[in-house]
């Protein structure tokens, strides 16, 4: 609900960049910050709403049509890029394999999605413009990193 802990100090950062793109998976109770965001307050950030096409309980053959069915989607109807992020590495590939391999099926779905890639995600930043990896992403330094961890880790005890 983005009230609490690094996702708070997160959309601060975030929301107010037009190059960016919040996207909400979950439910956004009444009066949370995620449910401002929905609601259209003030930001720069483009706000996806994704929270019908996600469920804690999914089993493959849902997250599968979820990825490829666009009913009522708008936005951009090229190849999609995934990023598979949770799971154990095993369970990911499979879970990989079997977003190309319907991907490259003849028979298609009314109005089904093209996926370009399947990446299993990692951490460097991804710009979704160019459709790869960042190149130009600069580094923390060493201190820079202790210090946001230790910034993250109060957030963490205050929660």
């Amino acid at each position: 609900m983005c009230d609490q802990g690094p996702s708070s100090e997160y959309l601060q950062m975030l929301r107010d960049d037009p190059r960016n793109t919040i996207i909400l998976t979950g439910f956004q109770s009444k009066s949370s910050a995620g449910r401002a965001l929905l609601e259209g307050s003030e930001q720069g950030a483009e706000v996806v709403d994704l929270s019908s096409h996600y469920s804690g309980h999914g089993d493959q053959q849902k997250l599968l049509d979820n990825i490829f069915e666009l009913v009522g989607y708008k936005g951009r109807q090229g190849g999609t890029t995934v990023f598979i992020n949770h799971g154990e590495p095993g369970s990911k590939e499979t879970f990989r394999a079997k977003i190309m391999e319907r991907n490259k099926k003849k028979e298609k779905r009314p109005g089904q999605r093209k996926v370009a890639k399947a990446l299993i995600a990692n951490d460097d930043w991804f710009d979704l413009e160019a459709g790869d990896y960042a190149q130009d992403t600069r580094s923390l330094t060493k201190q820079e990193l202790q210090e946001e961890i230790e910034r993250l880790q109060k957030l963490l005890q205050t929660a």
